[in-house]
């Protein structure tokens, strides 16, 4: 590949003799397309593209973009925040031949297969795919957001949303996968097919109403082959699936009969409705009587305690308004919404802020209410607020630190609202 090493903005990694080792290539600062950055880049190197959206119609993209023993870190400014549409394109990706590369922080949408695989082909890779957001993305014999044939894929903290239309989500054939805090719901058919002695491993993970576009309605479809081991299920919740949470198949299925009972007896397999906080708006958060929230032991509860642990996509925190993007990418860093709302967001004051601000802002119409800080990286630092809110004025306090209670380093800061009637965004100085 051509030896592409951009000094001026580039993050350059020097072995002891002297040889570059890795770079970060920013998109579109470095390369005005994500399908550019890559036909550029070594392996080992680092892609970040900025907030907007990526596709052939407003960056030139041209889909699939492939990923060959390449090992790539690929990562946007948050899933909602950096989209790539495919418009209808096939695949998003195709990942083979040993592949080790990890895509993160960004939105897959609008790829439309006549085979298997809507927005990702795997085979024969072990990518690992961590904080994405896929939808309306469809496969016509399989796997409308992703197919995988004896790979090692690892998902962790992914939404699947819209993807049809006949399903399943994800298909697994041969190979291992693992899901951890992975959300899929409303989905054209079902969920999960694992087959071909696929080995699974699912946790912390929510299936809701498969089967929404006509599709089968099942969450886990297991094709069991003799000797292959039994899934590993942990505190996983299904819901809405008429036809089956799980369904297993095949030869192998009398042994692996006991396993499934165990993990529904363990809370590997639960049933209930996930009681999203506000799904049409985008937030896939579970509500305080949601069986999704479980308590740290593993064993459900109907008083859950606040140490209880939210499974699902991110952790049971995912972000608001993921539909709400820039129209075209931008370096900035800051979020961007489908619908601009000025006066819902006063300028923070003090501004600068030496460490504490106060952030005063307007509800116009009672509902959820989301309010956060973000680094001029796009990454969300900081929720000052997040669920409903009547309307009215209100006001939050922030003291300069992070979710962890950490204090975060001086620089520029975005404090951002979410709010049915649209978003708003103020910039604030963090000094100290």
């Amino acid at each position: 590949m051509p030896g592409f090493r951009p000094t001026p903005l580039a993050v350059v990694v020097l072995l002891a003799g002297g040889t570059a080792s890795a770079v970060t290539i920013r998109v579109p600062d470095d390369a005005p397309s994500l399908h550019d950055a890559v036909r550029r880049a070594a392996p080992g190197d680092r892609i970040e593209m900025a907030e907007g959206t990526y596709s052939p119609s407003r960056t030139g993209e041209i889909f699939p973009i492939e990923l060959s023993g390449r090992g790539l870190a690929i990562s946007g400014a948050g899933a909602g925040v950096t989209v790539l549409d495919a418009e209808s394109a096939s695949h998003h990706f195709v990942v083979s031949d040993g592949d080790s590369s990890t895509l993160s922080d960004f939105s897959l949408k609008g790829a439309r297969s006549d085979g298997a695989g809507g927005a990702l082909v795997i085979r024969g890779a072990s990518p690992t795919l961590e904080r994405l957001h896929f939808a309306d993305n469809g496969g016509r014999t399989g796997g409308d957001a992703l197919w995988a044939e004896g790979s090692e894929v690892t998902l962790r903290n992914c939404l699947f949303v819209g993807n049809g239309p006949d399903g399943p989500t994800l298909r697994f054939a041969g190979g291992t996968c693992r899901l951890e805090h992975v959300t899929l719901t409303d989905n054209g058919g079902g969920a999960i097919e694992v087959r071909d002695g696929a080995a699974l491993g699912m946790r912390a993970c929510i299936v809701d109403r498969p089967g929404r576009g006509g599709g089968p309605a099942i969450g886990l479809l297991l094709h069991a082959t003799s000797g292959v081991p039994p899934p590993e299920l942990a505190r996983n919740l299904f819901g809405g699936c008429s036809e089956g949470a799980l369904r297993v198949e095949g030869p192998g299925a009398g042994a692996i009969r006991g396993a499934i009972a165990e993990a529904r007896r363990n809370e590997g397999l639960r049933e209930g409705d996930p009681l999203f906080l506000d799904a049409r708006a985008g937030d896939f958060r579970v509500s305080e009587r949601s069986p999704a929230r479980l308590p740290s032991d593993g064993r459900g509860t109907s008083n859950p305690s606040p140490s209880s642990i939210e499974i699902g996509a991110f952790g049971g925190k995912t972000p608001l308004s993921l539909a709400g993007v820039a129209d075209t990418p931008s370096p900035s860093g800051r979020r961007k919404g489908a619908t601009e709302g000025p006066g819902l967001l006063e300028s923070p004051r003090p501004n600068p802020s030496n460490p504490t601000t106060t952030i005063r802002f307007v509800v116009r119409r009672e509902g959820v209410v989301d309010l956060g800080v973000y680094n001029i990286l796009g990454q969300r630092v900081r929720t000052l607020h997040a669920g409903d809110l009547a309307a009215g004025e209100h006001s939050r306090v922030w003291d300069g630190r992070d979710d962890r209670g950490e204090d975060l380093p001086p620089g520029i800061y975005f404090v951002h609202v979410t709010q049915r009637e649209g978003v708003d965004t103020h910039r604030i100085a963090l000094v100290r």
